[in-house]
């Protein structure tokens, strides 16, 4: 027990050394001209992107899928009654010819812009 009394005071009187050392100096904030090249390369790279991506699909391509999209739609319907509604706005009776009239609506509109 002496022995074990005597290696806890001797711990407790060896000074702490910490964990970690600070640095001595903050780090230097990065010189205007530095920054300015740095967000130079961020445009180019975000540039050569927007260059990398796919061109748009055609007005025509646009069209017929929403078309495609909006037929699915009536197709998965589960209330019958808005179903019928739906139909009966589209002057069609069934999704396949509600398909046709949204595709007519939409050229109509884009004929008019």
């Amino acid at each position: 027990i002496y022995e074990q009394e005597k290696a806890i005071n001797e711990a407790k009187a060896e000074p702490e050394t910490p964990n970690q050392e600070l640095p001595s100096e903050l780090p230097a904030s990065k010189a205007p001209d530095e920054e300015h090249q740095l967000l130079e390369e961020a445009a180019g790279q975000s540039q050569s992107q927007s260059q990398s991506q796919p061109p748009m699909p055609s007005d025509d391509m646009m069209r017929h899928s929403i078309a495609d999209s909006l037929m699915e739609m009536l197709v998965n319907m589960t209330h019958s009654q808005y179903l019928q509604e739906c139909l009966e706005l589209l002057e069609a009776s069934d999704p396949v010819q509600a398909r046709c009239q949204i595709l007519n609506i939409l050229q109509r509109i884009d004929g008019e812009q």
